[in-house]
């Protein structure tokens, strides 16, 4: 599952501010937006857009991909792709384009290409010992683990590594 494919799972909750829903459906805020899906992705941030803003890697807005984070005073959006964000507005979470780029503090990826082969972030060793179901399908295929991960097992809320 993409970035973007988690992100879209929350469309629709309720935005109340300062809200710690953990699950679409569930009031949230946009720093608790960004972060439930940053940790579906197996990526760790803090919980306030004050101490987001200064994670991560800095990106410049004409590199951005989709996940990068874009914060405002007091707020943060997700970039999806093609001058689209979703975030956590008044009328709850909601997907549209981009509406304001005078007003960018600082833009952030917390999300590599080689964040699903850091064993901090996902160790298929440890997911394959973890779960005997999962060993007897796929033994020890490092692709199908991962894939299996991302499909499955974040929504199951399995463990990707030991320190998850």
């Amino acid at each position: 599952m993409s970035v973007v494919d988690i992100a879209r799972k929350y469309i629709g909750s309720p935005y109340v501010f300062g809200a710690n829903g953990d699950k679409p459906g569930q009031p949230i805020d946009c720093s608790r937006f960004v972060q439930n899906v940053m940790r579906e992705m197996g990526v760790t941030i803090s919980r306030s857009t004050s101490t987001q803003r200064n994670e991560g890697q800095a990106v410049n807005y004409n590199n951005m991909q989709p996940g990068d984070c874009i914060y405002y005073d007091g707020h943060v959006v997700m970039f999806i792709g093609n001058g689209n964000i979703i975030h956590a507005s008044p009328n709850g979470v909601v997907e549209r384009n981009i509406y304001d780029t005078k007003n960018i503090i600082t833009i952030r990826r917390f999300l590599t290409s080689g964040d699903l082969c850091n064993p901090l972030v996902f160790d298929p060793i440890f997911y394959s010992n973890k779960y005997p179901d999962l060993k007897n399908a796929f033994g020890n295929d490092v692709n199908a683990l991962r894939n299996h991960y991302l499909n499955y097992g974040i929504n199951e809320g399995r463990q990707g590594n030991v320190i998850s």
